[in-house]
Parts: structure tokens; C-alpha cells; sequence
């Protein structure tokens, strides 16, 4: 399961990566010019966008369709707010101590509901290769789900 998961989270780092795009952007929009690196920024930006979902298109033909985007979702959120949180200094710009207890915990609900469906997706999985046959259980060899669990 460790291979699922990671072709789950692969599309959502790479895409998480999009800070690029606005430093980009923001390069883009100084009044001294475009310095040599403005072009890499963007061609980085585009690389990161299209590269990711890429790779959530390769991850839904492999697997389920809940579980790639549930993965995709959840590690793009928590990529994007890592990077944030060190590029942008985005705890310096919190107004109240109570927001320092809310934006980790709704990361933690969103990481919650992630593991939910990724859990239950497992049991969908399992569900969907095993046929009751005259009340003894069987299970579909040739099945590409399988191999997964």
C-alpha cells in the first residue's frame, strides 16, 4: 500500500510547489525589469501545475478515483500551507492567539478526513473483490485492486 499511497501524494507535492508562480508573478510585476530568472520561475510554475496533474491522472488510472483525489487534496493543503507558513511568514501575520489554534486544527480535520476516506475507500476495495459464492467467500484473481490491499 505504501506504492498507492505514494503515486496519492506525488500529484499534490508537485502541484503544492506553486509558490513559483507567484514569485513569478510578482517579478513579473517589479517596476526594474525582468531579470534572467523571471522566465525560469514561470516555466517552473507551469511545470509544477501540469507535472501534478499528471501525475493524479496516472494515480486514477491505477486506483480508485476518491482515494487519488482524497490524497491529491490533502497533501496539496498541507504542502501549500507548509511552504506558506515558511516562505510568506504566514504565523506573523496571524491577529489573535486563537488563530494559532485554528489554522493547525483545521489542517488536522482535513488530514482526518483524508485518513477517512482513504480508509473507507480500502473497505469499498475489498468489498468490490470479494463475491459471495454459495456462502463461501471468494476472490477475483485478476482484479488490479487487489494487488493493493
Amino acid at each position: 500500500t505504501f506504492k498507492r499511497f505514494a503515486w496519492g501524494v506525488a500529484g499534490g507535492c508537485v502541484t503544492g510547489i506553486q509558490n513559483f508562480l507567484k514569485d513569478g508573478l510578482t517579478i513579473l510585476k517589479a517596476k526594474e525589469g525582468l531579470p534572467w530568472y523571471s522566465f525560469l520561475f514561470l516555466a517552473l510554475s507551469i511545470a509544477a501545475s501540469f507535472g501534478g496533474l499528471l501525475l493524479l491522472t496516472a494515480c486514477m488510472k491505477r486506483y480508485d478515483a476518491t482515494y487519488s483525489s482524497a490524497m491529491f487534496v490533502g497533501s496539496y493543503v498541507v504542502i501549500v500551507s507548509i511552504m506558506s507558513a515558511t516562505h510568506y511568514n504566514t504565523f506573523q501575520n496571524l491577529a489573535a492567539v486563537i488563530n494559532y489554534i485554528l489554522y493547525p486544527f483545521g489542517l488536522l480535520i482535513l488530514i482526518v478526513g483524508v485518513w477517512i476516506l482513504v480508509i473507507q475507500t480500502n473497505e469499498l476495495v475489498y468489498y468490490r473483490n470479494t463475491t459471495i459464492n454459495s456462502g463461501e467467500e471468494s476472490t477475483d484473481e485478476g482484479s488490479n485492486l487487489k494487488r493493493d490491499l
